[in-house]
């Protein structure tokens, strides 16, 4: 899911067993965008939003949903953000250098000066798994490695705008287990620059400065990992095994949220409204607000045989 400046929704869903997904477009009330032309592809979803207006899907889709042929990227990972200049750092797990995470101009060529995999090793294999711009423009990566270029880095690092490890980030042996790989999911950047990582079922909020930020508490009542997914004003929005929950800043439960839908937060509207996922039994997608408004996607009366949306 992503949601358009105009308050378009644009969105994947997986039509059938072999893979195959469609990008479509909802206008704001949930009815069909019929000036939204479908595109169908094999395991693709719905992964940027430029701040042209286009959208990149596996492949690049023009405003109103026709392909954008000048747009060939060599090879696009899971994770796409883009950086003020317009570049695209995407990140995977790809077997040449640069690993992990990339950086690629307009077109989709590769940007050779950016190149942080340079140096980078550990004993079973590099892994980065996730790429995510902070609001000062440097980028978050995690995964599984122990060095970037000449920097000890286990697990997580910050990488300044031109690829070069960020030395005033340092969480040290914070988020390292014996014997194996850190095991980091989820990783969401506060929009004050602080950075959530679900580290072996403990979520764990860093400071800008990569030590552990013993402010924020947060234990969910049912043993499990939680990923914050979202912010709402001076809360913070959490999906784990209590379901969807609302907490201060600290960690502390606000118990006056009680969502209608225990679905993944996809994101939140300006106005505080959320977009959420459900399952199959009921509403795929849904709006929760407080006090609730209707919304109603087109495909609610109907949902898909095989899975919900993506």
């Amino acid at each position: 899911f992503l949601v358009q400046p105009d308050d378009k929704i644009v969105y994947s869903q997986r039509m059938d067993f072999y893979g195959t997904d469609a990008i479509r477009r909802l206008n704001a009330d949930g009815t069909p965008d019929v000036g939204f032309q479908e595109y169908s592809g094999q395991f693709i979803s719905v992964q940027l939003l430029q701040g042209d207006g286009k959208i990149i899907a596996g492949v690049r889709l023009n405003p109103d949903g026709t392909v954008d042929e000048s747009f060939r990227p060599e090879e696009l990972g899971g994770s796409v953000a883009q950086q003020n200049d317009g570049k695209l750092i995407t990140a995977g797990r790809y077997d040449s250098l640069p690993y992990g995470v990339r950086r690629l101009f307009l077109d989709g060529s590769l940007d050779p000066s950016f190149a942080p995999g340079m140096g980078l090793t550990v004993i079973s294999g590099v892994k980065i798994e996730r790429a995510r711009l902070l609001p000062n423009g440097k980028i978050v990566i995690a995964g599984s490695f122990n060095y970037i270029d000449d920097l000890p880095r286990k697990g997580i690092a910050v990488l300044n705008h031109d690829g070069t490890p960020d030395e005033g980030f340092d969480a040290g042996e914070l988020l390292v287990m014996p014997y194996r790989d850190p095991d980091l999911h989820g990783h969401f950047a506060q929009s004050d620059g602080k950075i959530f990582v679900n580290f072996e079922g403990r979520l764990v909020r860093l400071n800008p400065d990569g030590t552990e930020d013993g402010t924020f508490q947060y234990t969910p009542a049912t043993a499990g990992g939680s990923v914050v997914t979202g912010e709402q004003g001076d809360k913070l929005l959490i999906n784990g095994p209590d379901g969807l929950v609302r907490v201060d800043r600290n960690g502390t439960r606000d118990f006056s949220f009680q969502p209608a839908v225990n679905g993944r937060v996809l994101f939140v509207e300006p106005d505080g409204k959320i977009m959420v996922t459900g399952d199959n039994r009921s509403a795929p997608g849904c709006i929760l607000t407080v006090p609730s408004t209707p919304f109603s996607p087109a495909w609610a009366a109907s949902p898909p045989s095989i899975s919900s949306i993506p």
